[in-house]
């Protein structure tokens, strides 16, 4: 016994009714480029770890701007947007596939890590899922502007995604669709993060971004609030444009049978 032990108890107790809540219940959780490209990945890692151990069913999305951001800037070029809509030629598609594949690897390692107070270390590590899950449309044209490869989700596999989770998987999905004629498409992260939580009727969908999270009037940060009052909040008090589509997209899904949406730090 040690003197930290009552506080561990007591903390147990307060987080055990929440696991008991949380396991075999879906949660959506989506996760910015810029969390990815930080110190924080390996905790981030080792509490996605835990979540699924305690029978939590994960389905993990990731970004892939900052990757991309990179990998455009090296190659001298600049990237055009329309509507808070990236417009994706076929150079910057091929772009766009490159960085959504850096981005998956580098998540997929940090989740192959094995715990450093793991008891067994040589244990199975966590499996992951990734798939053809989601089916794209183009974006079309928009104010005179042909969007290109930038597509919106037309369907969500969700008997695909749910056969894995059943088998204990975490389900990891990238921001990029393909059509029914075969082309691939890139996706907005928020976009996809309300199609998968409410075609597979998460109980939650988490984002996790370099933002504190939503701020009222006086700058001081919301924990919490109805969707009717997001609403209001989106209609009065100008958010940060990715704030904003993440504040959007937890409206949609509350909305269509989600019964709780997260804006945090990641």
């Amino acid at each position: 016994m040690t003197a930290q032990t009552p506080t561990f108890i007591h903390d147990f107790r307060q987080a055990a009714p929440y696991i008991h809540y949380l396991r075999g219940k879906k949660l959506v959780v989506a996760i910015s480029s810029h969390v990815l490209l930080t110190e924080k990945l390996a905790s981030l890692a080792a509490d996605i770890q835990l979540l699924a151990s305690l029978g939590v069913r994960l389905v993990l999305l990731h970004g892939s701007r900052q990757y991309l951001n990179r990998m455009v800037g090296a190659h001298g070029q600049s990237l055009n947007y329309h509507q808070g809509w990236r417009v994706t030629d076929e150079a910057t598609l091929q772009l766009a596939k490159q960085a959504s594949g850096l981005a998956r690897f580098d998540l997929e390692a940090a989740l192959s890590a094995t715990p450093a107070q793991a008891p067994d270390r040589s244990a199975q590590t966590l499996q992951i899922s990734s798939g053809n899950f989601l089916l794209a449309k183009p974006l079309g044209v928009l104010d005179g502007i042909d969007m290109g490869y930038t597509g919106r989700v037309r369907k969500v596999d969700v008997q695909a995604i749910e056969e894995r989770l059943a088998n204990g998987q975490v389900v990891l999905v990238s921001p990029l669709g393909h059509s029914l004629s075969g082309k691939s498409y890139n996706l907005g992260m928020d976009d996809v993060a309300q199609a998968l939580a409410v075609s597979l009727k998460a109980e939650k969908l988490i984002f996790l971004s370099t933002e504190s999270g939503l701020c009222d009037a006086q700058g001081e940060v919301i924990s919490q609030m109805t969707s009717a009052e997001a609403e209001t909040l989106l209609q009065t008090v100008p958010q940060k444009a990715d704030v904003t589509r993440m504040l959007k997209a937890a409206v949609y899904v509350l909305e269509h049978g989600v019964r709780r949406a997260h804006i945090v730090s990641g």
